[in-house]
């Protein structure tokens, strides 16, 4: 048996321990009854496809054509159609090094309790990302139209307040998803952004729970229209550009070249006219064009919003972000060299983004999981040598995300799918009959109580 710190670790003991410290995230999840654990599914994996893919049936609605009673027309039959719903499990696994781990980084706190809470929060937010991949690949699919047009409310190309979340956003989204079951969303998991303008509204009010040591705390979950809401960065985030940046410019011309020790200053600083050899704030030339180019090198060295550059005798000053800097200034003490006054070439403009955010609606049970487990989830390794001794806790779990309705038919590189797997949309497609052509037939898109809303904030 393994010691860590002259403590002996028991691995079930480790494990029963970290599921005894509040998960706040999944325990919330279950509450909201969007998440459904079905560890029936466990069972699917050592019979099928080499213990990481499985298929179970999936019942349709009976068919129906109903006829006429009228004492002579015939009644016809109707059948069900049978649909399979496949599974996929994800692996994930992490390890932890420390030196004089127990004494380094709890600080006199217990060893167990330190390291559980915090095995306990890396795994949700693992959790939450597998999640998170698996949602962008079910609306990235392109089999079923229907269900990602109804099932998607995109406000971001309305004008104004229009295109951000609003007091009505949820409630629209919901009926255009489900219609009259739309009472069956129960959870929506959205961007910080999101939720910082419906506190901003007063919509958002925040759970609360008590720590160990009696002191009431907010939660990162609220609520909203009765829905428990997740706050969660990590949900899409698109930037698009609005406006195409313009760099503006602004021309110099030097009519009639400068005599030496004449000056001009452009932007508060003045520049010197030598016979040669140009140092810093110098420039030099036989004619207006030299000396247009030798300003130049001298101007680059100073200027701030904008980059010269010169053709002959004129000297072009470009913004270096669109829409920055105000007109150049110049002047001169001179009698002999001329300059015209800084005209105006093409107006700069600032580039302007815009990021649209998505978020998540869940339903009462649209999301099945199922812990599969690993065969060691928790193991510890002493290494007396390196650095003097260090320990190192392994951890590994392969859970089931499922959203109800819709399967994972992909293939993927190795027995669990990476992130950009799970967010592959030719990876997903809505529960069927199997067959192809006109006689595939899928399941209700109502069935699936699965709505996204795109929104400017």
């Amino acid at each position: 048996m393994a010691h860590f710190d002259s403590k002996t670790f028991n691995p079930e003991v480790f494990g029963k321990y970290v599921e005894r410290i509040p998960n706040l995230t999944r325990n919330e999840l279950l509450k909201s009854k969007a998440l459904v654990r079905n560890d029936n599914l466990k069972a699917l994996f050592p019979e099928q496809t080499g213990a990481f893919k499985g298929t179970l049936p999936y019942f349709g609605k009976i068919g129906k054509s109903t006829k006429n009673y009228d004492g002579q027309t015939d009644i016809t039959s109707n059948s069900s159609e049978t649909y399979t719903q496949s599974y996929i499990v994800v692996g994930r696994a992490d390890a932890w090094t420390e030196k004089d781990f127990s004494a380094d980084i709890t600080g006199g706190v217990k060893f167990m309790d330190n390291v559980a809470q915090q095995l306990g929060l890396y795994w949700d937010e693992v959790d939450t990302s597998t999640l998170t991949k698996t949602l962008n690949g079910v609306f990235a699919m392109s089999n079923c139209p229907e269900f990602v047009n109804k099932h998607t409310y995109n406000i971001s190309g309305n004008e104004g307040d229009a295109s951000k979340f609003s007091a009505i956003t949820l409630n629209t989204a919901i009926q255009k998803a489900l219609g009259d079951n739309k009472a069956k969303f129960a959870l929506t998991i959205m961007h910080s952004m999101i939720s910082t303008g419906l506190e901003n509204l007063n919509l958002l009010s925040y759970l609360k729970y008590t720590d160990a040591s009696g002191v009431q705390r907010d939660l990162t979950i609220g609520t909203l229209n009765g829905r428990i809401v997740l706050v969660d960065d990590g949900v899409p985030v698109t930037e698009t550009i609005t406006t195409p940046e313009v760099k503006g410019t602004y021309t110099l011309k030097i009519s009639t070249a400068f005599a030496a020790n004449e000056k001009i200053t452009v932007n508060g600083t003045e520049y010197t006219c030598v016979a040669e050899s140009a140092g810093e704030n110098q420039f030099a030339g036989a004619d207006a064009t030299a000396q247009a180019a030798s300003l130049v090198t001298a101007l680059n060295r100073n200027l701030i919003d904008f980059a010269a550059s010169s053709t002959n005798d004129t000297i072009t000053f470009t913004q270096r972000v669109g829409g920055t800097g105000a007109k150049p200034v110049a002047s001169k003490t001179a009698t002999t060299g001329v300059i015209g006054s800084v005209t105006n070439g093409i107006t700069g403009v600032a580039e302007v983004k815009t990021e649209l955010y998505t978020t998540y609606v869940f339903g009462e049970g649209a999301i099945e999981y199922c812990d599969v487990g690993a065969d060691v989830p928790y193991e510890m390794s002493r290494d007396a040598k390196t650095n003097g001794g260090e320990t190192t806790l392994y951890s590994r779990q392969r859970k089931i995300f499922a959203p109800k309705g819709v399967s994972f038919i992909g293939n993927i590189a190795s027995k669990s799918p990476t992130d950009a797997e799970l967010a592959d949309g030719a990876n997903w497609d809505i529960v069927n009959n199997g067959k192809t052509g006109a006689d595939k037939k899928y399941i209700d898109h109502r069935a699936i109580a699965i709505c996204r809303i795109i929104s400017k904030g």
